[in-house]
């Protein structure tokens, strides 16, 4: 996929494509009109469950207008700076406290290289914006931000090159080693408060 048709941000269109495309078969048991009902709330529907997951993964609940907010800084702090996009949510995870409701100057420090100016002032806006969603929360909720960003961001995610390269050790070497050591990996639990990061 050269041209970038499955990229990240064309993933929602081409998954409605690809929808579409399956009418046509499914037209042959089923009406247009059925077809064009059944599809036409996908958009809104794959909108609200995408903000409900992401939101979680930035350690909140519900959908308000700050945490709107919150999650487009998020997505375009991320694009601007190309930092890992797993690296960013577990760092997250592994240095949030709830002292962060306090002060936005901590939260998330090394994590993005914002030696350019641009990439400080989107940074800094963020941790602002983030510190403004932590004030919205009783005292008592700030515990569960913790756990569900535990949750929401696992520590060992299965990325295609670490996949082939485990595989590469069985094909060649007969070596099961990496797998078990991946397989013992995957069924820890989530990150917990001292749990650090699988590297």
């Amino acid at each position: 996929d050269y041209g970038g048709r499955y990229s990240y941000g064309n993933q929602p269109g081409i998954c409605q494509l690809n929808l579409e495309l399956l009418q046509r078969p499914l037209g042959r048991v089923m009406t247009a009109q059925d077809l064009g009902d059944g599809l036409a709330p996908f958009a809104e529907h794959y909108r609200s469950a995408y903000q409900g997951l992401m939101l979680k993964k930035l350690g909140f609940a519900d959908y308000t207008e700050a945490r709107g907010e919150l999650l487009s800084q998020t997505l375009q702090m991320m694009e601007q700076t190309q930092v890992d996009y797993h690296g960013f949510f577990l760092s997250l995870t592994e240095q949030f406290s709830p002292a962060w409701k306090c002060s936005h100057e901590n939260i998330l420090q090394p994590t993005v290289d914002n030696s350019d100016d641009a990439v400080a002032n989107l940074l800094k806006a963020w941790r602002q914006q983030y510190h403004h969603c932590l004030q919205s929360l009783p005292e008592e909720a700030l515990d569960e931000v913790g756990s569900r960003l535990r949750r929401s961001n696992p520590a060992v995610v299965l990325h295609r090159p670490r996949i082939e390269a485990i595989w590469e050790s069985i094909t060649e070497s007969d070596n099961w080693e990496p797998f078990y050591t991946l397989v013992k990996q995957i069924q820890r639990p989530f990150l917990s408060p001292d749990h650090k990061a699988v590297s």
